[in-house]
C-alpha cells in the first residue's frame, strides 16, 4: 500500500476530516500537526507523497524548498487561496501540484494517483543514510542543521557508498568505479576526497560516524 504524509497545522483545514478517513482506505496515512516534526519523520520514513493542507501557504515557501531538497517525495498542496502569484511561487519553491478546495474524495484521489505515478518514473537522485540526505541534482548534503555543497566526485563517492551500505571497498575498487579509469596505486586521490567528504559530513552531524577507513579493511559505511 502506498503511503502519504499529511501536514495540517490547524484543526480546521482545507479538507474535511471525513475525506482523510476515506483516503485511508487506499493509502497508508500519517498525519502530523506540527511543522517541527516534518524533517525527523521524512528522514526516517519513505513516503510516496507529501500533502500540505494549508489555507495560506505563502509563509511556507522556504519550508517547501527545504523539504524538496531532503526528500524525493512529490508534494501536493491543498489550499484555499486562488491567488495565481502565490500559487506560482509555491510551484517554484518545491510544490509539484496544487488543488484548490477539493470538494470530494474522487478529485483528490485522481490528483494523488497522478503524482505518485509520475514520481515513480523519475530517476532517483535523493539518497539517505542515518541523519544525512544527499541530493545528486544540487550536489549537496543536508541534515536538520543545514546544507553543504560537494564536489562532483565527492558526491559520486558518497552516493556509491549509500547505495552499498553493507559492503567494504578497497581504494582501487572505489577509484575504478568512480573515475572509470585504471588505478595506478594512487591512494592520495581517494584519501583526499574521503578526507574532505568526512570533514563536510562532520560539519552537519558531528556526533555520528559515517565513513570508516580501517587500515587493511578498506572503505565502508559505519553501521
Amino acid at each position: 500500500m502506498k503511503s502519504c504524509l499529511i501536514v495540517k497545522k490547524y484543526k480546521k483545514n482545507t479538507i474535511e476530516e471525513k475525506i482523510y478517513v476515506r483516503l485511508s482506505k487506499y493509502y497508508k496515512i500519517t498525519i502530523i500537526n506540527s511543522l517541527s516534526q516534518i524533517f525527523s519523520i521524512i528522514l526516517k520514513n519513505k513516503f510516496d507523497l507529501i500533502i500540505f493542507d494549508s489555507p495560506n501557504p505563502i509563509s511556507k515557501l522556504s519550508l517547501f524548498k527545504k523539504i524538496k531538497n531532503n526528500s524525493q517525495s512529490p508534494i501536493l498542496l491543498i489550499t484555499k487561496t486562488k491567488n495565481e502569484t502565490i500559487l506560482m511561487r509555491c510551484l517554484l519553491n518545491g510544490i509539484d501540484e496544487y488543488v484548490i478546495n477539493p470538494s470530494n474524495e474522487k478529485d483528490l484521489l485522481i490528483e494523488i494517483k497522478d503524482l505518485i505515478d509520475l514520481n515513480l518514473k523519475k530517476t532517483k537522485y535523493i539518497f539517505h543514510y542515518k541523519n544525512i540526505t544527499l541530493n545528486m541534482h544540487s550536489l549537496q548534503i543536508f541534515s536538520s542543521s543545514g546544507s553543504i555543497k560537494l564536489f562532483k566526485k565527492e558526491a559520486e563517492i558518497l552516493k556509491f557508498l549509500f547505495e552499498h551500505p553493507n559492503k567494504i571497498y578497497t581504494r582501487k575498487e572505489l577509484y575504478t568505479r568512480i573515475w572509470n579509469q585504471p588505478y595506478y596505486n594512487d591512494n592520495n586521490t581517494i584519501n583526499v576526497h574521503i578526507f574532505r567528504l568526512r570533514k563536510k559530513i562532520q560539519m552537519l552531524d558531528s556526533r555520528t560516524n559515517y565513513i570508516v577507513t580501517g587500515r587493511g579493511q578498506g572503505i565502508y559505511l559505519s553501521k
